[in-house]
């Protein structure tokens, strides 16, 4: 007697593959998710730098003994109303591709004008402000204002750094324009000290502290 085993092989591979689905279906609808939650996340963090704010970090002693060198400062940009950005190089995350040369050179020919939202209040004499220097407007500067000037309806203001024998501020390139203001500095949010060894260390009582 002659027995075949066609029929167990089959239903052994129809099972097989049929697992094989289910699991392929299960990467395929989780990866979907992960790649939402990623996207949302992505878009989020573009809309909070844009409007609300961003840290920057500072290199620079120009602001001692306010702002320290190490430290990491929060951008308040809805104080003075949020700057719109002027080409895809202005937009966090998305200037990425500007880093490639072709789209850089294209984008450097893109002006969609200065706009920016209505905010609390205009700077003030005495505020700690964040801008872009008028010599490289892809360097941005920490100064504070130490006068406003009106000019045929424009506002005007000098800064300077508390630090005056260091700082490069309005005494070299001038007063600057509104539209160069990208928001207010208020608060560091924490601050790191390299020694003569360059070991880095925490400053603990940097953390969320409140500028003067």
């Amino acid at each position: 007697m002659e027995f075949h085993n066609e029929f167990p092989l089959y239903f052994c591979c129809k099972m097989i593959k049929k697992k094989i689905n289910i699991a392929f279906n299960n990467v395929m609808a989780k990866t979907k998710k992960l790649f939402i939650v990623l996207l949302i996340v992505f878009f989020l963090a573009i809309i909070i730098r844009v409007f609300l704010g961003e840290p920057c970090y500072v290199s620079s002693a120009s602001m001692e003994p306010a702002i320290l060198s190490g430290d990491w400062i929060w951008v308040n940009k809805m104080t003075y109303g949020s700057r719109m950005p002027f080409r895809w190089a202005d937009i966090p995350l998305l200037n990425a591709f500007t880093h490639i040369s072709s789209l850089r050179h294209a984008d450097a020919k893109i002006d969609w004008g200065y706009h920016r939202l209505s905010g609390v209040k205009r700077p003030c004499v005495g505020d700690i402000v964040i801008f872009n220097s008028p010599e490289n407007e892809e360097l941005l500067l920490v100064k504070r204002v130490v006068k406003i000037k009106r000019t045929d309806g424009c506002l005007f203001y000098d800064m300077r750094g508390d630090n005056s024998e260091i700082s490069h501020d309005s005494r070299f390139f001038g007063q600057i324009p509104e539209k160069l203001i990208v928001g207010k500095v208020n608060r560091t949010i924490f601050s790191i000290e390299k020694n003569e060894e360059d070991k880095l260390k925490l400053r603990f009582d940097r953390f969320f502290y409140k500028l003067k």
